[in-house]
């Protein structure tokens, strides 16, 4: 499989701004929101979404009479 040149890209800027951070996660991370704040980029947050439920049973089966006429 041939390397993607968009995440190489951003594979490099990541290591380029840990190791200027001494890759000290808490001085990445007080970066990434410094650099959020400032930027002019629309942060855009949605409602959450109600999960579907799948394969759930939502009520019991009814009993049939013919186990209790025995």
């Amino acid at each position: 499989m041939e390397p993607d040149p968009v995440v190489a890209e951003v594979r490099a800027i990541r290591e380029q701004l840990a190791a200027r951070l001494g890759f000290r996660i808490h001085d990445i991370v007080i970066e990434a929101q410094r650099q959020d704040a400032v930027g002019d980029r629309k942060v855009v947050r949605l409602q959450p979404r109600r999960p579907i439920a799948v394969g759930v049973v939502t009520q019991e089966p009814e009993q049939s009479d013919a186990a209790d006429s025995r």
